[in-house]
């Protein structure tokens, strides 16, 4: 047989074997390239990745199983999956719901209280047996102990007349004075969450981001009720303050400030919402009271005391005397830090809202940055000292109430 025809018999022999054994489909001996077509295999059932539109998980490709868990402000989420397949080879579907490149393969679903399932399925569109299925379980209002998570209702801004309230978290009663003259109060009130049913008085608010309203004040005091409801939870969670306006009269001396476990009686009201930077011994009945209100004092024994507008020595308070002598408010910059003093000069520690922001300021009053854990959360406050809130900081997800949520 001659030597040319053997070779060719032999080499449509081998490629015969070949393409019994690998599954060649097509087949270009012009030497210019080959293009072949393989069965699929399991591989492309994989999931690179799954992302949250709130919140994150730990994936791996290898763990089919995972869970989330969220306060009850977080109601939809999106889930977003990234297939190693493509479209042309693989199906797939996040709750029977089909996803695909166009459409990013993402989905948003509206979450429930408590637990929410969502199968994420990946299928072979030449064998449906071929399939893989990942478990995302995401818990809504619960923690991993099945614990309620606590998501508190605050307002976020708060004027009288123009005048911007400092405003805390831990603090549900405020009191404020007027002149005789003033016959209204004007009030302007934003909660941190929108959809809140805000209750003024008599009047009632829905799914306002800016609430005004206008208060016909009679002299003495005056007492307006703030109701919040968040509406959208089951439990109808609620929280009310009171603001006391005093009008032609003097806010007196001893008063109650209701928190949100306790009640604390002082002799220290009015806007401020500062704790001292020392232990205030509540429970004291002594008065020292000199003449000449509103200044530095010194009475009869040699002792110096700061006295307010009724005569009252301030207790367990810190003060900033700048250098022309007077008496600061508001931010100040001493020794490198931020402090923030009340009207009436005392300095605020723990949270402020100022301008519609939250900053935390230390025991020493100095206005903190970065990251800081407080009552078990981690929250992040900018160079600024602002709150960080509904963004990711470092790969690390913060809800609306500026928590990190784990």
């Amino acid at each position: 047989m001659n030597k040319n025809i053997k070779k060719i018999i032999a080499m449509t022999l081998t490629l015969c074997a070949v393409s019994a054994l690998c599954g060649v489909k097509n087949l270009n001996l012009s030497g210019e390239g080959t293009v072949a077509a393989f069965a699929s295999d399991k591989s492309s059932l994989n999931l690179e990745s799954i992302s949250l539109s709130t919140g994150k998980i730990d994936f791996s490709s290898d763990v089919t199983s995972y869970k989330v868990y969220y306060n009850k402000a977080v109601k939809n989420i999106d889930i977003k999956v990234s297939p190693e397949g493509s479209d042309k080879r693989i199906r797939v579907t996040i709750n029977d719901e089909s996803v695909s490149s166009d459409d990013s393969y993402k989905k948003n679903f509206k979450l429930s209280v408590g637990e929410n399932v969502f199968k994420i399925k990946i299928e072979n569109r030449d064998d449906e047996s071929q399939s893989k299925t990942y478990t995302l379980k995401a818990y809504r209002g619960t923690d991993e102990n099945d614990q309620e998570i606590e998501q508190d209702l605050y307002i976020n801004y708060l004027t009288i007349n123009g005048k911007e309230m400092s405003l805390s978290k831990d603090k549900k009663v405020y009191d404020y004075k007027v002149d005789k003259d003033v016959k209204e109060a004007k009030i302007v009130i934003e909660p941190d969450q929108k959809y809140y049913t805000v209750k003024i008085g008599d009047n009632t608010y829905e799914g306002e981001e800016s609430i005004k309203k206008t208060f016909t004040l009679t002299e003495g005091k005056n007492e307006i009720k703030i109701k919040l409801t968040d509406g959208e939870d089951e439990e109808k969670k609620q929280r009310t303050y009171t603001l006391n306006i005093y009008r032609g009269v003097d806010i007196p001396t001893s008063s109650t400030t209701t928190n949100n476990n306790t009640t604390n009686t002082g002799n220290n009201t009015g806007t401020n919402n500062s704790t001292s930077a020392g232990t205030t011994n509540s429970s004291s009945t002594t008065t020292n009271t000199v003449s000449n209100s509103g200044k530095w004092q010194q009475n009869s024994a040699g002792k110096w005391y700061y006295v307010d507008s009724n005569g009252t020595a301030a207790k367990n308070k810190w003060f900033f005397v700048q250098g022309d002598g007077t008496m600061a408010t508001g931010w100040v910059s001493f020794g490198g830090s931020w402090y923030y003093l009340n009207d009436d000069g005392t300095m605020v520690t723990e949270w402020l809202n100022n301008g519609g922001k939250w900053y935390y300021l230390g025991s020493d009053g100095a206005m903190k940055t970065r990251w800081v854990q407080l009552s078990g959360n981690w929250y992040y406050l900018y160079s600024d000292g602002s709150m960080a809130c509904n963004t990711t900081i470092d790969s690390y997800k913060l809800g609306s109430d500026g928590a990190w949520i784990k």
